[in-house]
């Protein structure tokens, strides 16, 4: 199961990582991945896709949602007018006296890709991707629970500053706070990392982190979007409070792709 997981991800990082078209969907969508995962595929990738009656005709026929199918159309007509992305961009409100961030474009806004600012110091956080684990409450009796696991007993990347930002990439049109979500794993004693996801009882059924093991976070809009793409907004992205001393990962929409982050305690 893990190893059909790893490489339906791998799928997904190649394709995100190249020019995307309609084969490269109908791929995706074989592969059983979910709406929101071919959706972040599509806004991440380089488009080239075939928008013609027929095309979109039969993505549809292959299991494309009517999101996939706008989302493609969307991107099509996107890059058909790259010379004046500028003004395909939407726009997005700044409020007032909001300093800009600098940093440099080029070299660590591309893709997906997170970008840690600490104090002076611009990071790009490389992602890991979560594996899953179930195990059965009382036999099986009292349900079942699923975790997301994360090699490894620590995150590389560290600091000591409690309040760290991040620059994010969110969909345009959607809302930071559904997009992105910081949330505190537990290591365990067999050197990995966890944080449970999905549960289920007698008629009942959770999916989604516990609230208090999520990290809330301000977010606020870049006033420079250039580096952005016209099927994403540019965010900084900040907790309203100071964390505590522990192992931290940030996801995007799609949930598994992780950005390790590791908090040490103060030097005394």
């Amino acid at each position: 199961m893990r190893l059909a997981l790893a490489g339906v991800f791998l799928t997904a990082s190649t394709a995100m990582a190249a020019a995307i078209t309609n084969a490269d969907i109908v791929k995706l969508l074989g592969a059983g991945m979910g709406e929101e995962v071919i959706l972040q595929v599509i806004a991440s990738g380089t488009p080239a896709f075939d928008t013609s009656p027929d095309a979109l005709v039969d993505l549809k026929k292959k299991g494309a949602s009517e999101r996939i199918v706008s989302a493609v159309l969307m991107a099509g007509k996107g890059a058909e007018t790259a010379t004046s992305t500028s003004a395909t961009r939407p726009a997005v409100a700044v409020p007032a006296g909001v300093p800009v961030v600098s940093y440099d474009f080029e070299s660590i806004m591309k893709g997906n890709d997170v970008v840690l600012i600490d104090g002076d110091e611009q990071t790009t956080l490389k992602y890991s991707t979560a594996n899953q684990r179930a195990k059965a409450r009382a036999l099986g009796f009292g349900g079942t629970v699923v975790y997301y696991v994360l090699k490894g007993p620590a995150a590389r990347v560290r600091t000591r500053n409690p309040q760290p930002e991040f620059i994010v990439p969110v969909p345009a049109g959607g809302h930071p706070e559904d997009a992105v979500q910081l949330a505190r794993w537990e290591p365990r004693t067999n050197g990995t990392r966890e944080i449970l996801v999905a549960g289920s009882g007698f008629m009942t059924f959770n999916q989604g982190v516990p609230k208090e093991r999520v990290v809330e976070l301000e977010f606020t809009p870049l006033e420079d979007q250039s580096p952005g793409s016209f099927v994403q907004a540019l965010y900084r992205a900040r907790p309203k409070t100071p964390m505590a001393a522990g192992e931290y990962a940030l996801t995007l929409s799609d949930g598994v792709n992780c950005y390790e982050l590791g908090i040490d305690p103060p030097v005394p």
